[in-house]
């Protein structure tokens, strides 16, 4: 389905939304339109460690990342992925 035409469909129940399934809306709209790095923020910000926003800020914002540890951006990458499957988890116990 076209995430515009979800989103509307889901516009005329915005009062029945959570917090959750509000950061799953924006995160499926950002993955259709490819804005990985906003929704590795996204994430972050929610649900992760500072270090992680950290990361997350620098990938997002484009700042240089050769000071970044490739260890650090491992470890980044696959605590995202858990925070995604955390997200839509939640969204789904609902």
């Amino acid at each position: 389905m076209n995430m515009y035409k979800e989103f509307m469909e889901l516009m005329d129940k915005r009062e029945d939304w959570d917090q959750e399934q509000l950061l799953a809306i924006v995160y499926l709209c950002l993955e259709d339109i490819n804005w990985h790095p906003e929704n590795k923020l996204l994430l972050a910000i929610q649900y992760g460690t500072k270090l992680d926003k950290e990361l997350a800020a620098k990938l997002c914002l484009g700042q240089d990342r050769s000071d970044l540890e490739p260890d650090s951006m491992d470890t980044f990458n696959n605590n995202i992925h858990k925070y995604c499957n955390q997200l839509f988890k939640e969204v789904d116990n609902d």
